[in-house]
C-alpha cells in the first residue's frame, strides 16, 4: 500500500547529503505518529507525508496494514508495526472538539506493543523528529525514538515524559545526526506503545 499525503502532525525531518532541508512548521492539534518529511539533494523543497488522506469514513480508526509505505523522490519510508497499525480520527477518539486531524497508533491486543514501532528508510537520511502523546488516562513515559545506521549501530536516543494528567498538544521528540536508516519508536507505563505519533 502506497500513499503520497499531505501535511498534518509526529514530525519527521530529514535530509539527504549534506544538503539540509527543513521540514516546516504546520498546525497540528491532537494525539498522533504521522507527518513524514523529507528532503533530497534532488529536490528544491520538502516533501511531507501525513495520514490526512485516508478515508476513514466516518469510523474512529481505519487498518492499515504493515509495511505501511510512503514512496518519495529519492527515499522510500516504510513503517513496521509491532501490534497493529491504525490511522484515527482524533476528535472521535479523544472527543476534544480543539483535537482535529488523524494520526498513527500501532497498538496490540489490550492496547499494549511491547515491540515498538519502526520506521525505515531506503537511502540514510538525517536530522529526524516527531511528535507523540495521548489522552491522559495512564502514564506513558518514556516516549523514546532511537535511531540506527545500516549497520544496527545505535547513532542515538531522544525521550520525553507523559503522564497520566497530560492531553495533547504533543511533544516533539528529535535527533540531529546523520546515516539515519532506521528509527524506533516506543513509549512505556502499564500500556507500552499505546501512544500517537504524528509529523514524521
Amino acid at each position: 500500500m502506497m500513499n503520497v499525503i499531505n501535511y498534518t502532525a509526529l514530525q519527521l525531518i530529514f535530509t539527504r547529503g549534506s544538503e539540509l532541508k527543513t521540514l516546516k512548521k504546520i498546525k497540528m492539534i491532537g494525539a498522533s505518529m504521522a507527518v513524514c518529511g523529507l528532503a533530497t539533494m534532488a529536490t528544491a523543497g520538502t516533501t511531507v507525508i501525513d495520514f490526512e488522506s485516508f478515508d476513514l469514513s466516518g469510523f474512529t480508526f481505519l487498518d492499515v496494514g504493515s509495511p505501511l509505505v510512503f514512496n518519495q523522490p529519492g527515499v522510500d519510508v516504510s513503517i513496521i508495526q509491532g501490534g497493529s497499525l491504525r490511522v484515527y480520527d482524533l476528535f472521535l477518539f479523544g472527543s476534544d472538539p480543539a483535537t482535529t486531524g488523524q494520526a498513527l497508533l500501532d497498538s496490540g491486543p489490550g492496547f499494549m506493543n511491547p515491540d515498538g514501532t519502526d520506521i525505515q528508510f531506503s537511502t540514510p537520511v538525517s536530522d529526524f523528529s516527531l511528535r507523540a502523546g495521548d489522552f491522559g488516562s495512564d502514564i506513558d513515559s518514556p516516549l523514546r525514538i532511537e535511531a540506527f545506521d545500516a549497520g544496527g549501530l545505535s547513532l542515538g536516543v531522544a525521550m520525553a515524559d507523559w503522564d497520566q494528567n497530560q492531553f495533547p498538544p504533543f511533544v516533539t521528540l528529535s535527533l540531529n545526526v546523520d546515516g539515519i536508516s532506521r528509527i524506533h519508536y516506543s513509549s512505556g507505563g502499564s500500556f507500552p506503545s499505546s501512544t500517537f505519533i504524528d509529523d514524521l
